[in-house]
């Protein structure tokens, strides 16, 4: 029997080549996210057998962070995929299973801070201290609902159909998505309202502690909280960074691992 020729052999499937710096990427998001995320359960835990211990005291706030860190796990497990230790070469067909996972990620992201950053806001509103600081509680508390179903209503209409956002070269033609300046100045915008909540509810328990002239021990307390919150600043500042990265990168595999990255220690932070 003749050995198959070049006309009838099958063809070889296209690989994307997984470079050292995407696998250092991915071994930093395992190492770093993965002790960091059973550190934030164990104290929501418990934070929780406090509240219900000995008397129950689950309060709104309750409620909406342990949805938050239920869409944290979530978001954790769905950017996983995406996330290779050594240098490899992987197929279309694996690439697109992970950049699928990737994107649906992104709007558990937003539900995840919204509900996180809104149990924050319910917290401070039960200080009485008068209607202008209930009236900025409220306006956080809108802000990221309106934010948090405003990202997920873009996400799901910025390419049409859905799949071109992870298969754009096999829908060529059949579909279409928005202008990259579109999308440049909705990641813009997103990143200004993260920011600016982020800073807004770690300095205001600041100001109202130190107003109050609480004991030495709850300041340093609120002082660490407050530099947990600004940490969740930095990392939304680091990650809008590499998303402006990300399409002129000639290693965008690289790119979206340090935005997973990121994106974890943004929610980790709150």
């Amino acid at each position: 029997m003749e050995p198959p020729t070049s006309e009838t052999s099958p063809p070889l499937p296209v690989l994307i080549p997984i470079s050292a710096d995407s696998a250092r990427g991915s071994r930093v998001y395992i190492g770093v996210t993965t002790p960091l995320l059973a550190i934030a359960l164990a104290t929501y835990a418990l934070r929780m057998y406090v509240r219900m211990k000995p008397i129950w005291r689950v309060g709104w706030e309750d409620y909406f962070i342990t949805v938050g860190v239920a869409l944290m796990i979530v978001d954790y497990g769905f950017l996983f995929p995406e996330q290779f230790t050594s240098p490899t070469a992987i197929t279309v067909a694996t690439a697109h299973w992970a950049i699928r996972y990737a994107f649906i990620a992104i709007p558990i992201w937003g539900a995840a801070m919204a509900t996180i950053k809104t149990s924050v806001a319910i917290l401070l509103l039960r200080i009485p201290l008068g209607r202008c600081w209930a009236a900025f509680c409220w306006s956080m508390i809108a802000l990221q609902a309106a934010y948090g179903i405003g990202n997920t209503v873009y996400l799901l209409l910025q390419c049409r159909p859905i799949e071109a956002n992870w298969e754009p070269a096999d829908l060529a033609g059949r579909g279409g998505c928005l202008p990259v300046s579109a999308m440049v100045a909705a990641s813009n915008a997103g990143s200004a309202v993260n920011i600016s909540t982020d800073v807004l509810l770690s300095l205001a328990p600041a100001a109202v502690i130190w107003r109050l002239r609480a004991a030495r021990r709850e300041k340093l307390l609120t002082a660490a909280l407050m530099c947990l919150g600004l940490l969740a600043a930095v990392s939304s500042i680091v990650k809008t960074v590499y998303v402006r990265a990300f399409a002129v990168s000639p290693d965008p595999w690289a790119v979206a691992v340090r935005i997973a990255t990121w994106t974890m220690l943004e929610q980790l932070s709150r």
